[in-house]
């Protein structure tokens, strides 16, 4: 919202100015009637507010003046003054003012007055109807290709907020020459706010621009239009250019409705590969369930490195049990694939299997223990969780045994002993102590966790011990939250 202030008490009129930008308001500060009514001469402003008494005109003389002016005399006009005895607020009304204030002005007041104001001119027509309001936007249009650049930037921001849809074209024709960037943003945001039935139509050209910020602040407005520009977009997932359709999907993507998924699937049918997999990773992210069949499909008939792993990530989503046994005929002998490959079915595994995928997941501790560290822990913590066990195979404790031994970061270290402590094996506690022990900050912190969770009250004196030679902080509130676990058991 534009506002004109007016007030010959500079200090008066910061303060309120200052408040009214914190509503996100712009504000035009005049210090007398005559300077304020050159103002609204040369543009038109959402509310004027004025004092009253100031030398050269007058609020109530600036007020009889705007009610003169062509295409200004609905402007709303509040006056405020420190005169209690000047007029009367019922006074005021009858001269054509909106409303009456004394002064100091009520912030509250104000910050309702404006909410209410924007809702009103956010439902109702700003400007008069018929030929005054064609000549009201003819006039911002001509402001719209001024050689002041703030004069640009206020005429796109005015067309914006008072959504003047027959300027919407004129908008997008001058983002398109538009030598500011600035000029260019405030065009952008100005169209993200509009709305109107065939808004999208007119913006989808900017998809075709060869400057990548044109193409973006289009992908950005359309974005913003929601359902408005759905049909429009799915068309253009059947156009001849592929950017134009991967810039459609990308965009039907962002506005996430209740077309989305079936749009999205359309996609998967594209002879564009770069676009097959962008619809495929999509139908994951968004969860798309009922799209598993065709994902199968897909990834058992691709020979694109590619795809398959986006198969494998959107399917490790919305994958069902159909799915395990699909990729389980797909990969007979996982140690023998692409690691590219082999990183995204580890991570399908940790979403989607079961503990007979353990022995695909054990040996890669030795062979790609340093290279998928998070994505082999994730999995092996995931699968246990479902499983529900209490206590673990003793293969695999003594395989994690041996992992935490390797040249792995300690925050992995960390993360595994914590991991070891959930269960029960007789072969973890010796472990945990022995760790315990280590000088190293992380893998102590660690053990000293897992001793408290594995519930072993003779670890219980150790941790008393210990408690007196260390002097790291986070250590020593490990054993204080420990050896409280372990006193409430024993």
């Amino acid at each position: 919202m534009h506002i004109l202030l007016v007030d010959d008490d500079a200090e008066s009129r910061r303060y309120i100015a200052d408040f009214l930008r914190e509503l996100q308001c712009q504000v035009t500060e005049k210090g007398d009637g005559d300077e304020a009514l050159k103002a609204i001469m040369a543009k038109p402003f959402h509310l004027v507010l004025t004092d009253i008494k100031m030398p050269r005109m007058s609020g109530l003389e600036l007020l009889q003046n705007i009610h003169q002016l062509p295409h200004r005399e609905n402007t709303p006009v509040v006056l405020f003054t420190g005169y209690a005895d000047i007029m009367t607020r019922a006074e005021a009304l009858d001269a054509g003012a909106y409303d009456y204030l004394l002064k100091p002005v009520s912030v509250e007041w104000l910050a309702r007055f404006i909410e209410q104001l924007s809702t009103r001119y956010k439902t109702e027509s700003i400007f008069p109807v018929g030929g005054e309001q064609e000549m009201e936007i003819q006039t911002l249009i001509e402001r719209l290709n001024s050689d002041d650049e703030k004069e640009r930037a206020f005429a796109a921001e005015d067309i914006g907020y008072d959504n003047l849809t027959p300027a919407i074209e004129a908008l997008v024709k001058r983002l398109q020459i538009e030598p500011s960037r600035f000029v260019q943003e405030v065009i952008t945001n100005a169209l993200k706010s509009m709305k109107a039935a065939d808004l999208a139509e007119k913006v989808i050209p900017l998809l075709y621009s060869d400057d990548a910020f044109i193409r973006n602040a289009g992908i950005d407005i359309l974005t913003y239009q929601g359902e408005q520009a759905v049909i429009g977009l799915q068309r253009l997932l059947h156009n001849n250019d592929k950017d134009v359709r991967k810039f459609a999907l990308d965009i039907i993507f962002q506005i996430n409705n209740r077309y989305t998924p079936g749009m999205v699937a359309e996609a998967l049918e594209d002879p564009e590969l770069n676009i097959v997999i962008t619809a495929v990773e999509y139908l994951g992210r968004l969860e798309a369930s009922a799209y598993i069949e065709r994902i199968h499909r897909i990834f058992t008939t691709a020979d694109n490195l590619l795809l398959r792993c986006t198969c494998l990530e959107a399917m490790s989503i919305i994958g069902n049990q159909d799915t395990v046994k699909v990729v389980a005929s797909l990969y007979p002998d996982p140690g023998s694939i692409n690691e590219l490959e082999l990183y995204s079915l580890v991570k399908f595994v940790g979403r989607q299997g079961s503990e007979e995928h353990l022995p695909l997941i054990i040996p890669l501790m030795v062979e790609k223990g340093d290279t998928m560290t998070k994505e082999i822990i994730n999995a092996v913590d995931s699968i246990l969780r479902r499983s529900g066990r209490n206590e673990l195979p003793d293969e695999l404790v003594s395989a994690l045994a041996n992992y935490i031994a390797t040249n792995i970061n300690d925050i992995n270290k960390y993360e595994l002993l914590v991991l070891l402590a959930r269960y029960t094996n007789e072969a973890i506690f010796p472990l945990l102590l022995n760790y315990a022990s280590s000088t190293n900050a992380l893998v102590c912190l660690g053990a000293v966790e897992g001793l408290g969770l594995y519930n072993n009250p003779a670890a219980l004196r150790y941790l008393e011990k210990l408690r007196d030679q260390v002097d790291n902080v986070d250590i020593l509130e490990a054993l204080d939250r420990s050896i409280e676990l372990l006193r409430n058991i024993s």
